[in-house]
């Protein structure tokens, strides 16, 4: 898939901010929403969302349902900015190693 142009300042927030709100859906599709560090691939378009071992739930969320959003904002700052995406996530790797069941 090709790599949409974004604009400069928007690009920009994606390389800069350190934190956004890193949304996926539990098993019953209540929104469940956590501070996260993205890491933005501007070669390839993508945003890699890491978990600790210890706190799986967004890697179990993600593989049973991929619709996730991403939201930075700079919140209490004089110009305030919003920039939302909705993607469609994938996790790559069991959240750990060994026999689990996805809670």
């Amino acid at each position: 898939m090709p790599v949409l142009p974004l604009p400069a300042d928007v690009e920009e927030v994606f390389r800069e901010f350190r934190v956004c709100e890193f949304t996926t859906l539990a098993k019953d599709g209540t929104p469940i929403t956590w501070p996260t560090i993205p890491f933005y691939e501007s070669d390839t378009g993508r945003f890699i969302v890491t978990t600790s071992v210890a706190f799986p739930q967004k890697a179990f969320n993600v593989r049973r349902d991929p619709r996730v959003s991403l939201l930075w904002h700079s919140h209490g700052m004089r110009d305030t900015l919003r920039i939302a995406i909705s993607p469609r996530a994938a996790s790559p790797a069991p959240p750990f190693p060994g026999p689990t069941s996805s809670p």
